[in-house]
């Protein structure tokens, strides 16, 4: 027996894996937890030996939650010529990264050592618990990865289970109703109620046997049904997108050669949707094309005219420009079927190791004697972020807003963007640097369909080295690209008007939690004093 209770760890790392990386995956997603709570509470554990038991658990899904990292190895594209040094540089950014996921689980299994006299207060103090952590664990991240061009904010989110429900077009509208940290409630609420219902399985006791069943239902069936019923219906409203794929690796100091290469294959294809005969009122290309910006107002014109549904058009294209400081900036262009520029939007949100360096990155390579590297790379692709999002309206009839790439992952980026008045979510990606691996690929797509579910609003990411989709507001997939596909996808979405209750209040959840946590801590000091 002993020895199957040293197992539940590595069961739950196990649970994580698939929870996170298969397909159908969010099926496990309510069972990760069990385990460690069952080894928690085995009255063998000491405090030293439950934290290490949820350490590991949490090191085994960070491990696959940020295995995508070594998508960017041989880092070629940034300058190295040295795959030892790469794999050291690549294995320590991925072993620290699942280090972090498994500090703050492990610190979960010490929250849930001791049960609470009734199941409904065990379930709310260990799903506040897990959510509060998740959330602080974002930021940790930020801190891991402060450098010159970072924002330090609750902005990463890997090894929180509850994406994986992204998967399901029924789960996922959960999040319409409190924003994703709601999944992590729901899940190591759910993890505690199975917990009681299997201690209280042998014994007959039938009455904590429905009530853990209750919860069950209460979360992952009437709270997502609830979200199917307030989603925001569509309006009669419908426009039609495309957008562009490429499959163009990155370089480190890419040439006039690669650009103009680039440019030229994404002027094929979009001169292919016109011969297709594709008419819309959305253009995305990838990342830093550069197509339409390099171009004069009557060749602008002459290719978007032709494309162009109605006079409600807009085009979207990004370049790389140099600041006055000498650091690289990325700028949105919004073009409408004129040819003309009616607005523009910068990078806020950065990516560590692709955009800027973190210092303990530029520390590391001081002391192992390759400080030139870190300045060369600060030189050629140190960026600095914008200040600003923009929301350009298209005669009326809808709003679009694009980002970048890694600003998939900030929620508040998109709640920003839904509050002045966007209507469409549009995202320029690039994943070069990783080479298009899959789980990066799978990750963005479930970040894109809960921040569609969230906000009611639909998304489309053109992509370069990683597939392009078009989502509608209520997060099915209208068309996307296979990995490694070029050319285009185009396909019609309907608009929403109304906004979800995540909308007006996304982290009411967390507030909640906070709240049961104090009053939790409170009740414990009354009854020792």
């Amino acid at each position: 027996m002993r020895f199957s209770f040293s197992l539940l760890p590595l069961y739950s790392g196990i649970f994580a894996i698939i929870a996170i990386a298969a397909p159908y995956g969010y099926v496990m997603a309510p069972c990760v937890l069990v385990p460690l709570v069952l080894y928690a509470r085995n009255i063998h554990r000491t405090r030293r030996m439950a934290y290490q038991g949820g350490f590991l658990s949490g090191v085994m899904a960070g491990g696959i939650s940020t295995f995508w990292f070594w998508g960017a190895y041989p880092l070629s594209w940034a300058g190295f010529t040295s795959p030892l040094l790469a794999g050291i540089v690549v294995g320590t950014a991925w072993i620290f990264s699942s280090l972090t996921i498994g500090i703050f689980t492990g610190i979960w299994t010490l929250f849930m050592r001791s049960p609470h006299h009734t199941l409904i207060k065990d379930v709310l103090y260990g799903a506040s618990a897990w959510t509060l952590l998740s959330f602080v664990r974002s930021f940790a991240y930020a801190v891991l990865w402060w450098g010159k061009g970072a924002s330090i904010g609750p902005y990463w989110d890997f090894g929180n289970l509850g994406t994986s429900f992204a998967d399901s077009s029924f789960l996922v509208s959960i999040t319409s109703l409190g924003g994703p940290y709601l999944f992590e409630f729901i899940i190591a609420g759910s993890a505690v109620a199975i917990t009681h219902l299997i201690s209280a399985y042998p014994k007959r006791h039938l009455g904590t046997m429905a009530q853990s069943v209750g919860i069950l239902i209460l979360f992952l069936f009437i709270t997502p049904s609830i979200g199917h019923i307030l989603h925001p219906h569509d309006t009669a409203e419908s426009i039609s997108a495309t957008a562009i794929s490429l499959n163009e690796p990155s370089v480190f100091g890419a040439t006039k050669i690669d650009h103009a290469r680039k440019q030229t294959r994404a002027k094929q294809y979009i001169d292919t949707a016109i011969t297709s005969g594709i008419r819309t009122n959305i253009l995305i290309l990838p990342e830093d094309t550069g197509l339409l910006g390099s171009l004069s107002l009557d060749a602008r014109r002459q290719i978007l005219d032709p494309l162009a549904q109605s006079s409600s058009f807009l085009a979207t294209d990004s370049e790389t420009n140099r600041t006055e400081d000498g650091s690289l900036i990325l700028t949105a262009q919004y073009i409408d079927a004129t040819g003309t520029l009616v607005g523009q939007g910068q990078k806020r949100f950065l990516a560590p190791f692709g955009e800027y360096l973190p210092y303990i990155v530029t520390t590391f390579s001081k002391i192992f004697g390759q400080g030139h590297w870190a300045d060369t790379f600060t030189t050629r692709r140190g960026y600095t972020h914008g200040t600003a999002i923009e929301s350009i309206s298209s005669k009326g009839l809808f709003s679009l807003t694009v980002l970048f790439c890694s600003e998939t992952t900030p929620m508040s980026l998109y709640t920003e963007a839904s509050d002045n008045g966007t209507t469409v979510f549009a995202n320029a990606a690039s994943h070069g640097a990783f080479t298009g691996h899959p789980l990066l690929g799978k990750y963005v797509l479930r970040k894109a369909i809960i921040h569609a579910v969230t906000h009611a609003r639909p998304f489309i990411q053109a992509g370069n080295m990683t597939p392009s989709f078009i989502i509608d507001g209520n997060g099915h997939i209208v068309t996307s690209s296979l990995r490694g596909e070029t050319g285009f996808i185009s396909g019609n979405i309907s608009l929403k008007k109304e906004r979800t209750v995540a909308d007006y209040a996304q982290n009411w959840i967390l507030l909640c939690a906070t709240i049961l946590l104090i009053g939790n801590a409170y009740t414990i000091y009354r009854n020792t004093t």
